[in-house]
């Protein structure tokens, strides 16, 4: 999963190197959370959620950038 998040940002982020924050388990939410290092607008964020290949949520503003949800 994360070879395929990794090779799906550069389409989003234009290109640019920016990359994951953060990537992490919730095991009370049972899912993963992805904080990227830099902040989509609302037409990425759909077009990289409808990309991913399996259930995820756009998951707000992080510390560093936008975050989603993946559900396991």
């Amino acid at each position: 999963m994360l070879f395929w998040v990794r090779s799906a940002l550069p389409l989003a982020t234009e290109g640019t190197q920016e990359s994951v924050w953060n990537l992490s388990c919730n095991e009370r939410r049972m899912a993963i959370e992805l904080e990227l290092t830099k902040y989509l607008e609302e037409e990425k964020v759909d077009m990289l959620i409808n990309q991913f290949p399996v259930p995820a949520d756009y998951d707000g503003i992080g510390s560093r950038g936008t975050k989603f949800v993946f559900y396991i």
